[in-house]
């Protein structure tokens, strides 16, 4: 009787008939690397989504739906997100962040796969209402795989879908670098790139002082990891291949820079390459299933075509897609900068002394690993300053909108930058924006700064008028 309760008890705990052929581990591993990642992510927005899409964070969030209320029919089909009808206030996006934590432990069981829609939808919902900081490509890459996750392990056609996500991930961020930039066909990305990423580790000055034949040939061999070995994905015999050159690419990115979760989450995906041909879990499968496939695929190869096509005939069906997520086109690092140009939000009480704004994680502070936590302001700082070259981008183009909130809160609420600084600061009286040029060091791990200049503009915190800065012209120097 005792061992009958314990076979029916370890039955229970792997969820599964007793007797019943164990699910694989590359699935199991699938599903356990995607919970741990999602969870992540949700945990980094605990701490940053009310500084960031708060009442008085950077990019409110009420604001923006209100404004596309009033200007649309139907705001939600516009801009899906639950916050059309929640208030985006610093507590509700405090729980609904933690919600998103405790919902991953269901992400790691078969049975509990369901929950992966309703958490889709709800990082979809941050990501939608913070517009400017989920803007990168790994969030939507988060929302994609949860559409499709409750398919794995649900017959072959669910280990499938996975490998076509991989399939179109690699081979849309090859073709991007082959067509949108000579960078990579000039075999010369790869020789600026670790000095150029937005947030590179100690590993990466190592490995920019390797000699320019090695890296002109990891840059033929990254080309070939994303434009070749996806079409091998069929052959059963390639496939633990493939897993071996992708991981280590994962690997080798998550060494050398920091891009949130979203190397773990690819880490976790790619182990469906190992999943075997037979067994549990790859048999058949159901209506559901094919319903999701026969949906997702034909709506991929709209995205994929609008976006690579020479001219783009399916906007308003690919702009649905990709507003609700499930299915994107993946351009990752199309062009490499050759320099890198930082820019620095500098304050001052007399407009003579000048001292930074302490955000952390840029080229002032040393590297570090920071995955899975993703620092948005920092990473979208770096793309405001992109393109460079022979002068500093922010002196020709204007800033974003959310430096000028940045500004404001420097100027009216400082403690509420807190989480985004290495240290707290007082208000200023002025503020300025001031651009360096940053070098690897040659004799350390570190950085070398240059100076670029200073922005012409002075704004006053005093005017009151932030959104539009008052311009002091006598104070510049």
């Amino acid at each position: 009787m005792s061992a009958a309760v314990d076979s029916a008890v370890a039955a229970a705990a792997d969820e599964r008939p007793q007797g019943a052929e164990p699910e694989p581990w590359p699935i199991r591993g699938v599903r356990l690397g995607v919970a741990l990642s999602v969870a992540a992510a949700f945990a980094s927005l605990v701490r940053d989504a009310p500084v960031l899409m708060g009442p008085r964070g950077l990019a409110p969030a009420a604001p923006l739906l209100a404004r596309l209320a009033e200007r649309v029919d139907s705001p939600f089909l516009r801009l899906p997100t639950l916050f059309h009808w929640l208030d985006a206030s610093d507590g509700n996006l405090r729980a609904l962040a933690i919600l998103g934590v405790v919902g991953c432990v269901g992400l790691a069981f078969r049975r509990g796969a369901w929950v992966a829609w309703p958490l889709a939808f709800l990082y979809l919902s941050f990501a939608n209402a913070g517009t400017t900081f989920f803007t990168f490509q790994w969030d939507a890459l988060l929302v994609e795989t949860l559409a499709i996750l409750p398919a794995l392990g649900r017959g072959r056609l669910g280990t499938w879908l996975v490998w076509w996500l991989l399939f179109r991930l690699n081979l849309q961020s090859g073709l991007a670098k082959v067509l949108w930039s000579d960078d990579w066909t000039s075999l010369r990305a790869m020789g600026a790139y670790w000095q150029t990423a937005p947030l590179p580790t100690p590993l990466a000055w190592w490995a920019h002082q390797l000699p320019a034949p090695l890296q002109q040939g990891l840059t033929a061999g990254t080309l070939a990891i994303e434009c070749v070995l996806p079409f091998l994905l069929p052959w059963r015999r390639a496939r633990p291949w493939i897993f071996a050159v992708w991981t280590s690419l994962q690997l080798g990115i998550l060494a050398t820079a920091n891009y949130g979760s979203f190397n773990w989450l690819t880490l976790a995906l790619q182990l469906s390459l190992l999943a075997p041909a037979t067994g549990a879990g790859q048999g058949r499968s159901g209506v559901g299933v094919r319903v999701l496939a026969a949906s997702i695929v034909p709506l991929s190869l709209v995205v994929f075509a609008n976006r690579f096509g020479p001219d783009r005939p399916f906007d308003d069906l690919a702009g649905l897609a990709q507003r609700w997520r499930v299915t994107n086109a993946y351009h990752l690092f199309a062009s490499i900068d050759p320099v890198r140009d930082e820019v620095e939000l500098i304050g001052s009480d007399d407009a003579r002394t000048w001292a930074p704004l302490p955000l952390a994680h840029k080229p002032a502070e040393p590297m570090a690993w920071l995955a899975p936590y993703h620092p948005r302001v920092a990473f979208s700082l770096w793309f405001y300053t992109l393109g460079g070259r022979d002068t500093p981008v922010g002196l020709r183009v204007a800033a974003p909108g959310f430096v000028a909130r940045l500004v404001e809160r420097w100027c009216t609420d400082p403690a509420r930058l807190t989480p985004l600084l290495t240290h707290a600061v007082s208000a200023p009286r002025y503020v300025s924006l001031r651009f360096w040029r940053a070098t690897f060091a040659a004799d350390r791990v570190g950085w070398d700064r240059q100076e670029l200049g200073r922005h012409p503009t002075v704004y006053d915190c005093a005017s009151g008028d932030i959104p539009a800065f008052v311009q002091v012209e006598a104070l510049v120097r």
